[in-house]
């Protein structure tokens, strides 16, 4: 039996799986495995990790598994905008100014989600898009800060809420526990 369905298999039997193994061992393409099978067997899978590059990381992943389709990266306006607008007034002026070329309300098919810059080269808002798409597509990738913001986390909760078969991955789950013992 392979590491996947090994871990697939403790999942049906156990509420709460830690894997721990040493850098490079392959704990994230072992989670997004495990996200494709979740998916697979009718669930919906949030994949959490420290940062923006790793969250792109996990995207680069779902290709390899190809569920690259079926997966969404939730980060914050500013990570996903080329020109970092921090919120909608800001996005709105650089549309009117000329700055950002975004102009199609559509989300473009076929999507890819984990590109934020083809996106926008599409002629599409990478923010836009996943905010969209956050409610409809079965894998959310997204990063610790929506733990530690009572904003965010309340709208996590919102998509994961018309969940049935949910399964929570917290990738690099050793900087979340760093971050709650800092006062």
């Amino acid at each position: 039996m392979d590491i996947n369905n090994y871990v697939y298999s403790l999942l049906k039997k156990k509420d709460v799986i830690l894997l721990n193994a040493y850098p490079g061992f392959g704990k994230s393409r072992i989670a997004v495995g495990l996200a494709k099978r979740w998916v697979d067997d009718g669930g919906r899978v949030l994949i959490m990790t420290r940062s923006k590059a790793e969250a792109l990381q996990l995207c680069g992943f779902t290709k390899q598994f190809d569920i690259r389709d079926k997966t969404i990266i939730l980060l914050g306006r500013e990570s996903l905008c080329p020109f970092n607008a921090s919120n909608a007034k800001q996005c709105l002026l650089y549309r009117l100014s000329g700055r950002c070329r975004v102009g199609k309300a559509a989300v473009p098919q076929p999507t890819l989600t984990c590109e934020p810059l083809e996106l926008y080269n599409s002629g599409s808002c990478p923010y836009e898009v996943n905010e969209a798409l956050a409610f409809q597509l079965p894998i959310l990738i997204s990063t610790h800060a929506y733990l530690s913001s009572p904003e965010l986390y309340g709208r996590l909760m919102n998509i994961m809420g018309s969940w049935d078969k949910s399964l929570v991955i917290i990738d690099e789950f050793h900087n979340v526990i760093a971050g709650l013992e800092t006062p």
